[in-house]
């Protein structure tokens, strides 16, 4: 029977996204997006974090990781039995994150991430986690949607990922909690983790990156037509007019 004892990692293998972790240039995440799943916490690489948090914002380099909540050790679904939940990150994570070409970049701060010493992604984000939030358009066939959310596979990871076990053939089929422990044990173990979840909850913040490159700040400027969408230069701003245009309305007053 599943435990939220043990972390679940079952991403949806049609589409990733492109995220900007603490400023840090972009990778891409995998998510849940309509997976059967309980777990709706985020997973990161410890060595990734490590290399991308120079100031120490999360306590990664020094040992600042906290227990986890609910408190788990291991983590299930990487096909791999060496990977472990180091421990979590205190504070709410900054990302910014590609929702697609339409609403463009977003920065969420992310609740109760937690640390795996090896993942085969940089950073594993719970879609259901995030005020049900979803991608423009969930149609695979769209090209240029795909440009921009490719599907799952380990070339477009940086090159250290692509050794994990995850990527390699074999037979294991991980189906998720609903298919394994029906809907009602599901609905049980995910009530259990939003229950145990500590700090403030995941939470979007409109204005802090720029739509178009997912740069973050607190000071950039808004679309004078809308005031809807930020960006960080005029050029950004440009470059995005052409999508942006369809739907920017003035706004009264």
């Amino acid at each position: 029977m599943a435990s939220t004892s043990v972390a679940s990692f079952l991403p949806n293998i049609n589409w990733t996204h492109k995220v900007r972790v603490l400023g840090a240039d972009e990778v891409f995440s995998t998510n849940d997006i309509l997976c059967n799943n309980f777990d709706r916490r985020h997973f990161i690489d410890f060595d990734y974090l490590k290399s991308i948090d120079f100031q120490n914002v999360t306590g990664v380099q020094d040992g600042g990781l906290v227990e986890p909540t609910p408190s788990c050790s291991g983590i299930n679904g990487t096909k791999s039995d060496a990977d472990h939940v180091v421990g979590m990150i205190k504070k709410r994570l900054r990302v910014s994150l590609l929702v697609g070409d339409r609403t463009g970049w977003v920065q969420y701060r992310l609740q109760n991430v937690l640390v795996v010493d090896r993942l085969p992604v940089p950073i594993h984000i719970s879609w259901n986690a995030l005020d049900r939030l979803m991608p423009d358009r969930i149609d695979s066939w769209d090209e240029g949607l795909l440009m921009l959310q490719p599907s799952l596979r380990s070339t477009i990871f940086p090159p250290r990922f692509r050794s994990h076990p995850y990527w390699s053939r074999g037979n294991e089929v991980y189906i998720g909690s609903i298919a394994s422990e029906g809907l009602e044990r599901t609905l049980q173990l995910t009530q259990e983790v939003e229950e145990s979840a500590t700090g403030r909850p995941s939470q979007l913040r409109r204005g802090r990156a720029c739509a178009t490159c997912g740069t973050a700040s607190s000071d950039l400027r808004v679309c004078g037509r809308c005031r809807a969408e930020y960006y960080c230069s005029t050029e950004c701003q440009r470059q995005r007019w052409a999508i942006h245009r369809n739907t920017c309305q003035r706004v009264n007053g």
